[in-house]
């Protein structure tokens, strides 16, 4: 017999999260020191994605006249679609112009 199986199961509390408000992302927004960040933020809040993919994002996989992105996760390798802002797409094109490698 399983001596675990009188045992209850964890209470705990299933929180929502809710998006951020306008006033939150001004303030986010005004802490980027670099365009890099600033990037970077523009490209999670747009699209949606995780950081881990952000991470494992190539050039290639952005697409900035259909503003369309690529998006690998970790599970399977698997692949998929989302879509950018064209804010986002600005902010994307002014720090691919401004780095000085071909990474």
């Amino acid at each position: 017999t399983n001596p675990a199986s009188k045992l209850k199961p964890i209470k705990f509390e299933n929180v929502v999260r809710l998006p951020f408000i306008a006033v939150e992302l001004d303030a986010i927004r005004s802490n980027c020191m670099t365009l890099r960040e600033r990037d970077e933020l523009e490209l999670l809040i747009s699209s949606g994605i995780r950081v881990s993919e952000l991470c494992a994002m190539y050039i290639c996989d952005i697409d900035l006249n259909n503003l369309v992105v690529i998006v690998r996760n970790g599970k399977g390798n698997k692949q998929r679609t989302t879509y950018i802002n064209s804010v986002c797409a600005k902010y994307i094109r002014a720090y691919l112009e401004s780095r000085t490698d071909n990474d």
